[in-house]
């Protein structure tokens, strides 16, 4: 009875591990801060996780303005008129 009592505890304590480690605070950033292009030139932007690990590396990107700028699904960026618009990532599992 006892080692049933000790098992189920240790159980408790690794889902309770576990799940304070899922709802930790995940942020996604840009390697850089702002973009500028010529119209018809792209780049490819990276996103970094911190905490490392905390989520799939899987993120999807997507632009404010699509008559300004398209962005891929590797997160290549491509200018497409004059004009500003906003990108952004956000992870595929979350």
């Amino acid at each position: 009875m006892k080692k049933l009592i000790v098992y189920l505890i240790t159980v408790c304590l690794i889902i309770s591990v576990a799940a304070a480690v899922q709802a930790e605070s995940v942020t996604l950033s840009f390697n850089r801060d702002s973009l500028t292009l010529s119209v018809g030139r792209y780049v490819t932007v990276y996103v970094y996780i911190s905490p490392s690990g905390a989520i799939s590396d899987a993120v999807t990107y997507s632009v404010s303005d699509e008559s300004v700028a398209s962005v891929s699904s590797d997160g290549k960026v491509r200018a497409l008129q004059a004009g500003e618009c906003e990108l952004t990532a956000t992870s595929k599992s979350d």
